[in-house]
């Protein structure tokens, strides 16, 4: 995040899984900057509802929206809600993901496809129905947070599913970045 406390001044800046963690402190970051921030939960509705209060209490604008990001129709839900309350997305910020602590040849397939899904295609879709509105305002960023074990091992075989998700996310953003 900027240093500079007006970088974001009147942005949209949408946040995934930012009820909590990682997510929640973006959020008062960008809002602290004077952005338009979306906070979107998966099931924690009562953390966003509070986080979305606290930043409207400094003075902010937020907007809580509840999607799972790795159901496309979810994700497509939410950027039609921001979109109708702002008219536009400026920043969107991937933090949504999931991690299992299991070694491969004991992940079934499902608990496979679930981290695929939490930490990749949520990214996909975010990225691919955001970039529409965008190219229309002519302007926009996007952040993929990727993982450390994703480009070296983190020296543990119950972190492969997660590491290979994350690195996946790393070559798709290089690749969106061209």
């Amino acid at each position: 995040m900027t240093r500079d406390p007006d970088a974001l001044r009147g942005k949209v800046v949408l946040i995934t899984g930012s009820s909590r963690g990682l997510g929640a402190a973006l959020v008062r970051a960008a809002a602290d900057r004077h952005a338009r921030v979306v906070i979107n939960c998966r099931n924690n509705r009562r953390e966003a509802e509070s986080l979305g209060e606290e930043v409207q209490r400094g003075g902010g604008e937020a907007l809580v929206c509840r999607a799972d990001v790795s159901q496309y129709a979810q994700a497509e839900g939410l950027i039609e809600e921001t979109l109708k309350a702002f008219g536009r997305i400026d920043v969107l910020v991937n933090t949504v993901g999931g991690f299992a602590w299991k070694p491969v040849a004991e992940m079934e397939p499902p608990e496979w496809r679930s981290m695929m899904a939490s930490n990749l295609d949520s990214v996909y879709h975010m990225c691919r129905l955001a970039l529409p509105p965008m190219r229309r305002h002519r302007w926009g960023r996007i952040v993929n947070l990727g993982a450390v074990g994703a480009e070296r091992t983190c020296g543990h075989p119950k972190v492969s599913a997660y590491s290979a998700a994350k690195a996946a996310v790393i070559a798709f953003s290089k690749a969106l970045a061209l």
